[in-house]
């Protein structure tokens, strides 16, 4: 990646948009350097390839992501406010310490990940995979959860779930559970 690009982003992020320029990338593979994470923050991203790629104390702020490959990748104290990640594939990923205040998710495919004291107050997360997944200690408040699958998840110390906004599941019989019933779906399989 060039350092021109990394440069005009920064501007454009410290002159409010007025200088400078946002990056958009479509259909890099970001294995191939090393990544600077200031343009993880209000950048665009379609199609390029994140996977098994470690990211601390990252800020993804107000940055889109469509299509993307995150793939047994590693979030520790990352911060994910406003961040939309539609599309994505997070199969095998592990989250510490995340937060994702107003972030939304639209099918995207979070199977087989692990999220441990994640906040995901305000998180929308709409027709996405969560199957086989392991959730401990996740704060639910406002979150708002609308035909996921959850079939093998298990949540451990589940944090507010009864202030959702939403919650609606899909079972293994693709039968919409809702609501109260969904909450009880969740609480017996800690």
């Amino acid at each position: 990646m060039e350092t021109a690009a990394i440069i005009k982003h920064i501007e454009w992020i410290e002159s409010a948009g007025e200088k400078g320029e946002q990056i958009s990338l479509d259909d890099v593979d970001m294995r191939s350097f090393p990544i600077d994470p200031r343009i993880l923050e209000q950048g665009f991203f379609s199609d390029c390839n994140f996977s098994e790629i470690s990211f601390t104390g990252t800020d993804f702020y107000l940055s889109e992501f469509y299509s993307c490959d995150f793939s047994n990748a590693r979030f520790t104290d990352c911060d994910f406010t406003k961040t939309t990640l539609d599309y994505c594939l997070f199969s095998g990923a592990v989250f510490e310490n995340c937060k994702f205040p107003r972030a939304d998710a639209f099918q995207s495919v979070f199977q087989k990940c692990s999220f441990r004291n994640c906040s995901f107050v305000g998180f929308n997360l709409m027709d996405c995979d969560l199957q086989s997944s392991a959730f401990t200690s996740v704060d639910f408040d406002a979150a708002y959860l609308d035909k996921v699958k959850i079939e093998g998840a298990v949540f451990t110390d589940p944090e507010n779930l009864p202030l959702l906004n939403h919650l609606s599941i899909i079972s293994a019989e693709n039968q919409i559970i809702e609501g109260k019933q969904a909450v009880k779906w969740i609480n017996s399989n800690k």
